[in-house]
């Protein structure tokens, strides 16, 4: 039995019909990983507006467009549940050029400035992890 592999992320906002992202979508984009977000009435389209890319083509992402958030959420579930009976390797290379996409348009949207002082961060708690 093949297990779906892929990061299902639950944004800050799900009722709140107000799109921002988080750090939570900015991870699997910037590690070229395919996701699916649990968040708010037209959080994808919002993505698509800022030059993102989803996954339309290999995943039912209707549910990006139901108001009711019960019904969202169960429609988020569906999706999940047939991504799930798909091939992993035929989706994620299907999937990769859309990452590649999104990787490439994060950079140019934010440079490469937060993941410096991500990396610097890293360093800083693995020496100080050192010496307790």
């Amino acid at each position: 039995v093949q297990t779906c592999a892929l990061p299902i992320l639950t944004e800050t906002n799900f009722e709140i019909p107000h799109n921002y992202c988080t750090e939570k979508i900015y991870k699997p984009i910037l590690m070229g990983h395919p996701f699916i977000a649990v968040s708010n009435y037209k959080f994808y389209h919002h993505l698509k507006d800022r030059g993102y890319k989803t996954f339309e083509s290999l995943i039912d992402e209707s549910f990006d467009n139901i108001e009711n958030n019960e019904d969202r959420l169960t429609s988020i579930v569906n999706s999940i549940d047939k991504l799930c009976q798909q091939n992993l390797d035929d989706f994620l290379s299907r999937a990769k050029p859309i990452c590649d996409h999104n990787r490439l348009n994060y950079l140019r949207e934010f440079g490469c400035q937060p993941l410096t002082r991500y990396n610097i961060l890293t360093k800083f708690f693995k020496k100080y992890a050192e010496t307790i």
